[in-house]
Parts: structure tokens; sequence; C-alpha cells
């Protein structure tokens, strides 16, 4: 990547290595810990639709009649009441003399930080909102697995899917001493290799470092 030192590029030799620890990870991919697929407003709001329909039907003889009921539902507004915007002025004489790969860096840059905003929203708003889970003792290795699974049995009996967990460095790392523990052929290995857990027990993990009750 080069570098601009008033109106020369000089070229450096900076390491995507150090580059990427200026950043915290994605823990929002679509269709996996989200999905986009809502209607949206005309005001920016995200629109899903709630049928009032019963949820469980009683059995009754065959042969009997219907019993007809009027179409409802009910439409739940979801405003989305934060915007993220930031900015790079360019003068014109200046862009004509700038490398292209400073072009793009600073356009990258201006993305990953609107991108780590939104995060930083919508973990507050999941921490804000969220339920508290019943059993609130300290994670260690040695609970980590017990916790989850039991917060995954109560949560199943609410009728929610609970695939992913988005977990703060220090519960990761529990999670990554308990599975080194045991030996799963290939899964054990990739963790190993990578430091990352992936997919366990069913359920996605996210390590986010923005969990530390600042960000």
């Amino acid at each position: 990547m080069a570098l601009v030192v008033g109106s020369a590029g000089v070229a450096t030799g900076m390491s995507p290595v150090v580059e990427q620890a200026l950043y915290a990870d994605d823990v929002f991919v679509d269709g996996i810990s989200f999905t986009s697929k809502h209607e949206v407003g005309n005001a920016g709001q995200i629109q899903v639709v709630k049928y009032s329909a019963a949820s469980s039907i009683e059995p009754k003889a065959p042969g009997s009649n219907f019993s007809d009921e009027d179409y409802a539902n009910n439409l739940l507004d979801i405003n989305c009441n934060n915007a993220f915007q930031r900015s790079v002025k360019v003068p014109a004489f200046y862009e004509a003399t700038m490398p292209i790969d400073v072009k793009a860096d600073r356009t990258w840059d201006v993305t990953r930080a609107v991108g780590l905003g939104r995060q930083k929203s919508g973990i507050a708003i999941l921490v804000k909102n969220g339920t508290d889970a019943a059993d609130t003792t300290a994670v260690t290795k040695s609970n980590v697995k017990d916790l989850v699974i039991n917060g995954r049995q109560a949560l199943i009996k609410k009728n929610a899917r609970p695939n992913v967990i988005i977990a703060s460095p220090e519960v990761y790392g529990c999670m990554l001493k308990a599975a080194g523990t045991e030996y799963v052929p290939m899964f054990n290995e990739e963790v190993a290799r990578t430091g990352r857990i992936g997919s366990y027990m069913g359920i996605v993990w996210f390590e986010s470092s923005l969990l530390d009750g600042a960000s």
C-alpha cells in the first residue's frame, strides 16, 4: 500500500496482519447470525408480519365441517433510529495525483468504520432488550458446556432456534479450552490450528471484542 506524504506517494510495506488488528471482527453475517429478508417501509423501518391464527389446531372427527375465520395479521414495525455517516473530503487537484490504491484504502476504511458502528449498535440492542439467562453462574472452562446446553434447552422450550452464540473473548476462551479437552476427529485439529470454534454442538460461535461492557 502506498502512503501519501504531502503530494508524493511513498511505497511502504504495511502488513495486513497489523491492519486487521485495528478493527473488531464481523459477527453479523447475513443468513447466519441475522437475516435481511424482511420488507422495508418507506421510512426505513423493517416490517415483520405476525399472523394471528391459532398456533395449534385441535383434532376433529374425519368428515367434520370447516369453521371459517376472518383473515387478520399484525404488522410489527422495527424502527431503525441510528444513522451511520462518515466521509473523507478530497479536493479535486489532490485526487488527480492520489495513487489508486490509497483511494481504495480510504474507501475501505470509511466502509469499515461504518460497519464497526453498526456492529456496536447491533450488539448494544441485543444486550439491552435481550432476556437475561436464569442461571447467572460465572462461566468457566468446567461449566461452559453445561451453561450453553441448559440455556439452549430453555430457549427450545419457548420455540426459539438457538443456533448462534456471540461470545465475549472470555467465554469464547473457556469454550476453546473445554473443546480442547475432548477428542473429536478433524474438529479438534481445526480448533488447534485456527484458534476458532466455528460450529460446535449445533451452534455457530462468533467471538466479539465489543462485548467488553464498555463499547
